[in-house]
């Protein structure tokens, strides 16, 4: 049996308006999805949205912009160090 990418979304925060940038199904690379993570918490969005996949090469679909789970641990670390720079804090439960 074959594992689908799960799509993760990380929040920030809520607000009356919310500014998500989903960074799936947009054709773009594991790697380019980290770095427009952080570009987009940098730019005051209130959450990202990534695939996650235990094994990316066998994924059924969007398995070259999955990240592999340390890599998603990795980001939400680099992240809640972006965060508290444009005013905001990642949730602990993340």
């Amino acid at each position: 049996m074959k594992i689908m990418s799960i799509p993760v979304l990380v929040l920030l925060g809520f607000a009356a308006w919310t500014l998500l940038i989903l960074l799936i199904s947009v054709g773009v690379y594991r790697w380019s999805c980290i770095l427009m993570a952080r570009a987009s918490i940098a730019a005051g969005a209130d959450g990202v949205m990534v695939e996650v996949h235990p094994d990316p090469e066998h994924a059924l679909s969007d398995g070259f912009q999955s990240l592999y789970p340390p890599q998603f641990e990795q980001l939400v670390r680099e992240l809640s160090l972006i965060a508290p720079i444009v005013g905001r804090v990642l949730p602990r439960h993340v």
